[in-house]
């Protein structure tokens, strides 16, 4: 190693030292150090920054080793900028060769001595620098956005509370299992953060923003029952129509067309009395229950008139088919007609048994979309 060599080495560990002393000064002075200090950790939290707070400690420890060692290797060195053999010999020694002797600890009562170089030590200083670093960010992060997170939800949880008295509706079941799981997880969150998973808090979340939304829902029901009862008295007006409509159409189908879908009876008398049940409830100021039996209608009233514009739309497509096959029937006599095909034995023949097919009631569709193909053969095997 010349002279120029020891000079860049001491320099470049010089200068790594410096940076391992600033960035352990910033932990040192970080707020998330301090309360870990302060706090009874438990569990993951306290075994992990256990670990780092010795790393940390022995940090400081290995720095005070390396930056002796460059403080001797200073003075040995001077400000010559000659130096004899044996002086480079012995510098290059402290500075490449394992020099420095450090205890390592596993933050438990184990500890390991070890000899290091001075490069090695460094290198060795910001890899548990970062480790440790790492864990607090963990554990900071678990802090600053969790803990935010609860208190929000303890809010909502109040102000929900509050609406069930303005409301006069008892608390919602999963309340208080909401209330002691926001407990337990504050407490776990103070003590051992790294444990608290985002997904509990969201679970938590998720529960009671869906009770504060039931209360929301019911207060808006009282806010606007006037709309709420006509919309559904709208909905039990197309309800009926389209339970007219459909036993209309499928009454026509039976009677124009064979082995017709089998029409599931149903009847909306018992919706009607269901509605009428709710308005008593509003009546009697029994919100709650109200939005309860009025969402319980509205969903089997809307399921009620879905089905029956399916009955009613299914029975008119059977007709339109057949209808579909008379048009067809039409178009091929008109052709047989004017190819001078319409007096033909076999065309006719094939004629008037797609006719009858088709024009006798009730009309079986397959039998006739049959009869029909076997006039357009016949016609197609009559032409020149």
């Amino acid at each position: 190693m010349t002279v120029e060599e020891l000079d860049r080495a001491v320099r470049q560990l010089a200068g790594a030292l410096a940076q391992i002393r600033d960035e352990l000064v910033d932990v040192e002075l970080d707020p998330s150090r301090a309360l870990l200090d302060q706090s009874e950790l438990e569990g993951l939290t306290a075994t992990r920054w256990a670990v780092a707070g010795a790393m940390l400690s022995q940090l400081w420890e290995w720095h005070r080793l390396a930056a002796a060692l460059l403080e001797r290797v200073a003075k040995l060195r001077g400000t010559r900028a000659r130096l004899r053999s044996h002086q480079i010999v012995e510098l290059s020694e402290l500075v490449e060769r394992p020099s420095i002797t450090c205890v390592k600890h596993d933050g438990s009562t184990r500890s390991q001595e070890i000899a290091l170089a001075p490069a090695a030590l460094v290198q060795r200083m910001s890899a548990d620098l970062r480790e440790a670093k790492a864990v607090l960010a963990q554990i900071d992060s678990a802090w600053d956005t969790l803990g935010p997170r609860l208190r929000g939800i303890g809010e909502v949880i109040a102000a929900t509370c509050e609406l069930c008295g303005q409301l006069g509706e008892p608390e919602p079941d999963d309340f208080e299992p909401a209330r002691q799981g926001l407990t337990a997880l504050g407490r776990r969150l103070a003590k051992d953060p790294l444990s608290v998973r985002p997904e509990d808090v969201d679970a938590l979340a998720s529960s009671a923003a869906a009770a504060r939304a039931k209360l929301e829902a019911i207060a808006g029901l009282k806010d606007h029952i006037g709309e709420r009862l006509a919309d559904a008295r709208e909905l039990l007006g197309e309800l009926r129509l389209a339970v007219n409509d459909a036993d209309a159409a499928h009454a026509a189908v039976v009677v124009k067309i064979a082995t017709p879908p089998m029409r599931a009876p149903f009847s909306i008398a018992g919706s009607e009395a269901q509605l009428e049940q709710a308005v008593e409830l509003t009546e009697a100021d029994a919100w709650g229950q109200a939005w309860r039996a009025l969402a319980e209608w509205t969903t089997r009233a809307k399921s009620l008139l879905a089905q029956a514009r399916r009955i009613g739309a299914d029975s008119r497509a059977l007709i339109a088919a057949r209808d579909e096959l008379r048009g067809r029937l039409v178009g091929y006599e008109a052709k047989a007609r004017r190819i001078g095909l319409i007096e033909d034995p076999d065309v006719l023949r094939a004629f008037e048994c797609a006719q009858e097919a088709l024009y006798t009631a009730p009309t079986n569709l397959e039998a006739a979309e049959e009869q029909l193909l076997l006039y357009q053969h016949a016609l197609r095997e009559a032409q020149p």
